[in-house]
């Protein structure tokens, strides 16, 4: 892709004390769905920390897209919403993100 820049979205969540493992893990599985779901995505990675000594938050999702224009109609997408309203906003405790050009 010479002469094109890819959008990469960083996010990273902390979760309620009291969430649990599986939570996390039906979290995590909706979220790779959406690689299936959303045609816009070029490339999609989600994860708990791995509980090093530097690790502030506990979980990470990287997703790259073409153009800006892509981004946006994943961040709207009606399935991307979901996951956000019924996975993600009961456990969540904080949000922390960003998109980039590389």
């Amino acid at each position: 892709m010479k002469g094109r820049s890819l959008i990469t979205h960083c996010a990273l969540f902390t979760f309620n004390q009291e969430t649990k493992d599986e939570e996390v893990e039906r979290l995590k599985i909706a979220l790779e769905a959406l690689k299936d779901q959303i045609p816009q995505i070029q490339s999609f990675r989600a994860g708990k920390g791995a509980a090093l000594p530097s690790t502030n938050c506990d979980f990470a999702v990287v997703a790259e897209f073409l153009d800006l224009e892509s981004y946006q109609i994943y961040a709207k997408h009606p399935a991307h919403v979901k996951v956000i309203d019924e996975k993600l906003k009961p456990i969540l405790s904080s949000r922390t993100a960003i998109q980039f050009e590389s």
